[in-house]
């Protein structure tokens, strides 16, 4: 067995098992801090809304990225059959991807302006 022949083996089983776990925890983890920051505590922040938005951008991306990705080893992939589902697919996951890094951006210079004029 060449090693030509164990790369796709080995290519399906990381993106099985790694892409699988990335899936649990990033899903967890965009819950847990959607969770903290929906606290009504947290709310009074005018910051906070930014950094609310962050965790559901990334839930989009995790959900319509990398799951889409797992699902189709096993099953068919409806994604080659329809040219349009496949660009709503890439569509969707580099908007939530442009958002998510814009509002991380956009929080940041927030906070350093908050900083200044009152620091």
């Amino acid at each position: 067995m060449s090693i030509a022949d164990t790369l796709p083996l080995v290519q399906r089983v990381m993106t099985s098992y790694i892409l699988s776990t990335t899936a649990v925890f990033g899903n967890l983890g965009h819950i847990i801090s959607i969770i903290i920051l929906s606290q009504k505590q947290r709310g009074s922040n005018s910051c906070s809304i930014y950094l609310f938005a962050t965790p559901i951008f990334g839930l989009i991306i995790v959900i319509w990225a990398i799951i889409s990705l797992v699902y189709v080893l096993d099953h068919i992939d409806l994604i080659n059959i329809s040219l349009t589902l496949c660009h709503i697919r890439v569509y969707i996951t580099h908007i939530s991807s442009m958002c998510f890094r814009y509002t991380v951006v956009i929080a940041r210079t927030h906070r350093c302006g908050v900083y200044e004029l009152y620091g």
